[in-house]
């Protein structure tokens, strides 16, 4: 199965699993920003989850598929039209051959996923490499999976709360309300999701030292920058929080003027909610598997 890129508006990239072993050498780990929808795009499709997928931000995405195929859409509310009539977001559907696909993101949410079977496979593209107009992208393998939706969308898009755990740093800037509402500002992307509040700017400097994905630094201005899977592996900013990873996925759904709180947590609630995330995504997962092989 082929998809060629027709038209591409916004960030469109080529993402699979992240790299770990790299940040020693001042490299980001990448993959995709949102791991929930990947991963249930790819199982619609028959994969493993961390097969590689399209991320589409914030943007337009138009493609023929010259051969025919199938493919999943899964992620922020989007609009998918199959030859000009509208097909229902977060399910796998089949194409005729010569058919058009245009994916557009609407208002909640700010990535979708697009899989095919066996994940992408492409000319030139190496994961985390930008898809541009005349792109010609090819599946690994040449299946038809099942037709099927989801049942209910990636929890990753109630973004109306995101819990993080006290960063190493948060006692020196002491005037931060943390726990206040934020909004997120345009400036973001998959480096970092900028915050603004009613914090008062700060002028504590500090030597950089190592952050994570998830890592929530006080900017010098008196916002908040969250990072990115291709965020930076050092920063000077005082590291004032972390987001649990239970709700990393949130994160990458941001968009830009949206309201967010932060809530803190303990280690141990933390650890919970990763438990609970995984224990349910997991059923999700399996029941998608079952349906995609019949």
């Amino acid at each position: 199965m082929r998809l060629r890129a027709l038209e591409v508006y916004g960030l469109v990239t080529l993402q699979g699993p992240p790299q770990s072993g790299r940040r020693k050498f001042g490299i980001a780990p990448g993959g995709a920003f949102d791991r929930e929808s990947a991963a249930l795009a790819n199982v619609l499709m028959g994969n493993g989850e961390d097969a590689v997928v399209i991320e589409l931000g914030l943007g337009t995405l138009v493609m023929d598929a010259p051969d025919g195929g199938a493919l999943a859409v899964v992620g922020a509310e989007c609009r998918v039209e199959v030859d000009g009539k509208e097909r229902a977001a977060q399910s796998a559907m089949h194409l005729r051959a010569g058919a058009y696909v245009e994916v557009g993101i609407r208002a909640i949410g700010a990535r979708v996923y697009v899989a095919v079977p066996g994940g992408f496979l492409s000319a030139g593209l190496g994961a985390g490499e930008r898809i541009s107009t005349r792109s010609i992208l090819a599946s690994a393998e040449e299946r038809t999976p099942v037709e099927c939706r989801l049942a209910e969308g990636p929890g990753s898009l109630d973004t109306r709360v995101i819990r993080v755990l006290p960063g190493p740093r948060l006692d020196r800037v002491p005037n931060l309300r943390l726990e206040g509402e934020w909004r997120v500002r345009p400036q973001s992307d998959r480096v970092g999701v900028r915050l603004d509040g009613e914090s008062q700017p700060h002028g504590t400097e500090l030597p950089s030292e190592p952050m994570c994905v998830g890592a929530v630094q006080a900017t010098p201005k008196g916002g908040l920058l969250v990072l990115g899977p291709d965020g930076p592996t050092i920063g000077g900013y005082p590291h004032v929080a972390t987001v649990i990873d239970a709700d990393l996925d949130k994160v990458a759904q941001l968009r830009p003027r949206d309201q967010v709180r932060l809530k803190r947590v303990t280690l141990e609630e933390a650890q919970q909610a990763r438990r609970a995330a995984r224990s349910k995504r997991d059923q999700i997962l399996a029941q998608l598997a079952l349906r995609a092989g019949e």
